[in-house]
């Protein structure tokens, strides 16, 4: 069985631009590129530097790690009160609402008492 071919830094972006229905162009301009730049690219004839790998990730909604690697970044911040991180997987696991929520509900009662004596 044949392996299956890497997924490029440009294949990610254009799977990003084509998701986010914007043009190239008005991605370009928002990343603060010209359009042959991002089509030079786009196209294997230019490399991306690492402040257009910046820009088109903040454009598009993704990380830098993701683009370069097409994984969540394990080092990426949570929006929530507990988690773990299963390594086998390598995602992250939260213990489910109900904790959070008595979690972060013991954090404001701490909150308040230390401010509002």
């Amino acid at each position: 069985m044949k392996p299956e071919p890497e997924v490029t830094i440009a294949q990610r972006v254009s799977q990003c631009i084509a998701r986010s229905g914007r043009t190239r162009a008005d991605v370009a301009a928002s990343a603060l590129m010209s359009q042959t730049a991002m089509s030079k690219s786009l196209n294997g004839v230019r490399q991306l530097s690492a402040v257009d790998l910046a820009r088109l990730a903040a454009t598009l909604g993704v990380s830098v790690y993701w683009l370069i690697t097409g994984e969540e970044d394990p080092a990426e911040p949570r929006l929530a009160a507990r988690h773990s991180y299963d390594a086998a997987i390598r995602r992250y696991r939260t213990n489910g609402p109900s904790e959070d929520d008595q979690l972060l509900s013991d954090l404001k009662l701490i909150y308040q008492q230390a401010y509002y004596v």
